[in-house]
């Protein structure tokens, strides 16, 4: 049996050395998914980019070939799908994270909360808006707090100037 893979026929060699790699590539896949699975946990359980996420991994779906071996010697559409887990959580990480920040700041003053609910309604894309909503409502916040702090402080200085 072991001669088998040691004769001299060429093809029984080269068919013996793609089924280890397709061993040996699905075994990378497989760590590579493992690694990949608190990502998709944490995704899922955020609630905040399932719907995006999900388009993607549909988006991805290819034809995968009848045979078992040519679909393991073949690249399917994994490397997509982990490529959609990476870029929804890095989305999450980087830009939803810190718009909730944002997002709390403007909802403590209520000033710009009218403003940001009615450009989020009116918005087509819901995730691909909401941070530029955010950033633009949060430096309008910024610019009326400097008023409104000048505008106390000349009502306070009114009765004083009054009084001399």
């Amino acid at each position: 049996m072991l001669s088998l893979f040691y004769c001299s026929s060429d093809g029984i060699m080269k068919k013996s050395l793609k089924i280890r790699d397709a061993i040996f590539i699905n075994a990378i896949y497989l760590i590579m998914d493992v690694i990949l699975a608190p990502f998709i946990a944490i995704i899922f359980l955020t609630l905040w980019r399932i719907k995006p996420f999900l388009r993607a991994v549909s988006d991805s779906k290819t034809e995968l070939p009848s045979d078992y071996w040519q679909w393991c010697l073949s690249k399917y559409s994994g490397d997509q799908v982990r490529g959609a887990v990476l870029k929804h959580f890095l989305l999450l990480l980087i830009v939803d994270v810190p718009c909730l920040v944002l997002f709390v700041i403007n909802t403590v003053f209520l000033i710009r909360l009218p403003a940001i609910a009615s450009a989020l309604l009116s918005s087509s894309s819901f995730h691909d808006e909401y941070p530029f909503v955010l950033i633009g409502e949060t430096i309008n916040l910024a610019v009326d707090l400097v008023y409104i702090f000048l505008g106390v402080c000349l009502f306070l200085m009114r009765p004083i100037s009054t009084v001399m």
